[in-house]
């Protein structure tokens, strides 16, 4: 992510152009830029508040039409408001480009977080369960992610030192339940596959739609990267990454870090087995799960401090 500072005086100022959005939303800077869209951060005229702007790019409308990818984005925000997901405000459209405008996250990216700092395993368990608890409100809501990943979570300082966790991104969101074959589901790995490689579910390289089961797969990697400092699976080359999920056995995190407890291992390592069915069957079960960790961690740090 970067940040790009503006200054513009009109509309016609601004690369892309805004267009009557301009005349509730004042740009301030460009957040960032990815192959589907942009963020800007705004200052809200009638409010004076700091808002966030996603605008989908021009030449992205056409793509987004045709897969349906963000279709069901602004549905995903309006049905939750739960402190652990981005707060949506509404939905507009500008010079013909999808607008969401969202609450503005003073914060910093998990991933960008991971290339710098590391916490202690109480920490990442305090994340996990926010984290969780943000999904289990989407789930209640009938909404499945599609792409729990490091990118698409946020850290905000609380003043208590803590970290509040926001997860955002809903442009790969689909209601829960909701089946399709893919078009190149007979392949072992279909290419429109578009969820992150290192966290995708296996079952959705088979041309499954995503559920509960592979948000919960992609949430177990991605606290299995917080933890580890690197991805369970890793490779240069894409095919060979997604492969890997398939097929390849995850090594324990405690083999991986000594100062790890194997029970950590054990609430973790059924979020991600190969088979949705054998899986962690619900965010509700991997939260009291995690509770129980967490309060047998407690007991063993008081009796080894006695």
């Amino acid at each position: 992510m970067f940040i790009e500072r503006v200054d513009y005086r009109s509309e016609k100022d601004i690369p892309g152009g805004f267009d009557t959005l301009y005349q509730d939303y004042v740009p301030v800077y460009r957040v960032m830029v990815g192959g589907m869209s942009e963020v800007w951060a705004c200052l809200e005229r009638r409010s004076g508040r700091l808002v966030a702007v996603k605008r989908l790019l021009p030449h992205a409308m056409e793509e987004w039409r045709s897969a349906g990818a963000g279709y069901y984005e602004a549905y995903a925000l309006r049905s939750v408001r739960h402190p652990n997901v981005l707060e949506f405000l509404e939905k507009r459209y500008d010079g013909g480009a999808i607008c969401l405008i969202t609450e503005f996250i003073a914060g910093i990216n998990l991933a960008h977080f991971l290339n710098t700092w590391q916490l202690p395993i109480q920490g990442w368990l305090d994340i996990a369960d926010q984290l969780l608890s943000g999904l289990e409100a989407l789930h209640h809501a009938g909404v499945v992610h599609g792409d729990i990943k490091p990118d698409n979570i946020m850290l905000m300082q609380t003043r208590e030192e803590n970290f509040q966790v926001k997860l955002l991104d809903f442009g790969l969101a689909i209601p829960l339940g909701l089946e399709w074959q893919r078009e190149h589901a007979e392949a072992e790995v279909p290419p429109d596959v578009m969820a992150t490689a290192e966290y995708v579910a296996p079952e959705l390289l088979r041309g499954k739609a995503p559920s509960v089961q592979s948000d919960l797969y992609a949430f177990a990697q991605t606290m299995y990267h917080c933890i580890n400092g690197e991805p369970a699976f890793q490779s240069s080359d894409l095919q060979s990454l997604l492969q890997m999920q398939v097929n390849d056995d995850i090594i324990p995190l405690y083999e991986m870090r000594d100062d790890v407890p194997e029970i950590v291992w054990t609430w973790l390592a059924p979020m991600l087995e190969k088979n949705p069915d054998l899986r962690t069957p619900s965010v509700t079960a991997a939260r009291n799960s995690l509770s129980r960790l967490r309060d047998q961690l407690a007991c063993e740090m008081i009796e080894t401090i006695e």
